[in-house]
């Protein structure tokens, strides 16, 4: 059976490892100044959603360079083998 202090250290950790971020407040915290706890919280949500956008920005940056440019492709004229007809293929599809 578990109990609360094996909640307090079994959750958390079930929640990290399904990707979650965690901020631990504690209520005597928001009584004493909810305005400082209020504080913590928005930047800690901003410094998440910074970090996101990063990650973000860099997974579509790699997207894009891993797109062939136009440039980048070579073609050759190549004669097929009942020479009735010739036709252009890239040179990966040639090799």
């Amino acid at each position: 059976m578990y109990k609360d202090c094996d909640r307090f250290v079994l959750q958390p950790s079930i929640l990290k490892g399904l990707g979650w971020k965690l901020i631990r407040l504690w209520i005597m915290d928001w009584v004493d100044d909810p305005r400082k706890v209020t504080m913590i919280l928005q930047d800690a949500i901003e410094a998440e959603a910074a970090a996101a956008k990063v990650a973000y920005d860099a997974e579509e940056a790699e997207k894009i360079q891993v797109a062939p440019r136009l440039e980048d492709i070579v073609v050759a004229d190549v004669e097929l083998e009942d020479d009735s007809d010739t036709s252009i293929q890239t040179v990966e599809e040639v090799g």
